[in-house]
């Protein structure tokens, strides 16, 4: 896996296109910064900010099914707790 996520690599991870990436979901409040902000197409972000950032607003990260090797990440919704 590597050590920074580009725009491209949020956007493939959720499944949504990078336009959207751009303007929505980095935008959010309690998305990591950046560690690389040389322009709004220049940027990256630390890969285990970012997975954490999904896990904690109640995301699970997986392997994509079908691959021996873990190329592509999935995004799910965690299942909720019954009360």
């Amino acid at each position: 896996m590597k050590p920074t996520m580009t725009t491209a690599d949020i956007a493939a991870l959720v499944g949504v296109t990078r336009r959207h990436a751009t303007g929505q979901i980095v935008k959010r409040p309690g998305f990591p910064a950046p560690c690389i902000n040389a322009s709004q197409r220049l940027r990256a972000w630390p890969t285990k900010k970012v997975l954490a950032y999904f896990r904690g607003i109640g995301r699970t990260i997986e392997p994509a099914s079908g691959t021996p090797e873990v190329r592509r990440l999935r995004l799910r919704r965690a299942p909720r707790l019954k009360s």
